[in-house]
């Protein structure tokens, strides 16, 4: 009997896991719009990834091209795509609902409530410097000098960087440039914190994470709000698109 429990036990700690199915899925291509202007689309093809088949019948890849960038992010099947490049960042959106460049930069903008999968970049020298100084602030502390240094040259207060995680968000720190983040239904964090035109809080749960790139202009972000009824696939979403970064 002992002989066959150590036996067992080798085997579930020493056995090698079992390997991702190789299948293909379709790829969607999407329209980018830069400053409101369409850029010619890619085409849409089949793409084969390492996957579970079961997660990967459910998912598509959706992929865009910003220059000589392409990029892309898995999101269910069926849904629509649409990227857009400012002068803040550059971001690529997957939604059940159609967006287009005429709504998202209308005046009439409310800001986002459906399900949403969004990944892409926050450019450093831009517009959008404070806000990714307050990302650092509270996901990435070795980078907090930035707040000094626009407290003392741009004229902000130091409350408009608080420091710290957002108290309900579940932080996840993989590595000094990679943190993941859970921010729970009805509750302000890292996901909802996009201003009046971002992602709306709702009974629904947001997973997201940031990506400091060492040879980029840009701080990484996604951001991936799942119906129920698919919330398994949140972490194939984030884990298949860290491991293709």
């Amino acid at each position: 009997m002992r002989i066959l429990v150590s036996i067992v036990f080798y085997t579930l700690i020493f056995a090698s896991p079992a390997k991702a199915d190789e299948v293909s899925i379709p790829l969607v291509a999407c329209q980018m719009d830069v400053q409101g202007s369409p850029l010619p689309k890619l085409p849409d093809g089949k793409k084969v990834v390492q996957m579970d088949k079961k997660d990967a019948d459910r998912l598509a890849y959706y992929e865009t091209k910003l220059g000589d960038h392409i990029f892309g992010v898995y999101a269910p099947r069926g849904w629509h795509c649409y990227g857009g490049d400012g002068s803040g960042g550059y971001g690529l959106t997957v939604s059940p609902e159609v967006i287009t460049a005429e709504n998202h930069l209308s005046s009439e903008w409310k800001g986002l409530t459906q399900p949403i999968i969004e990944v892409g970049g926050l450019y450093y020298d831009s517009s959008s410097r404070v806000d990714i100084c307050r990302i650092f602030v509270r996901a990435f502390p070795k980078e907090k000098s930035c707040a000094d240094y626009l407290i003392k040259d741009w004229d902000r207060k130091a409350n408009d960087f608080p420091s710290g995680p957002y108290p309900k968000d579940h932080i996840l720190h993989i590595d000094d440039t990679f943190v993941e983040y859970e921010t729970p239904a009805h509750e302000d964090g890292f996901g909802t914190d996009g201003g009046e035109a971002g992602i709306k809080k709702t009974d629904l749960p947001i997973h997201g994470f940031f990506i400091q790139r060492k040879k980029s202009d840009a701080l990484g972000y996604g951001v991936v709000r799942l119906p129920a009824d698919m919330s398994d696939l949140h972490s194939v979403i984030i884990k298949q698109y860290e491991a293709e970064q």
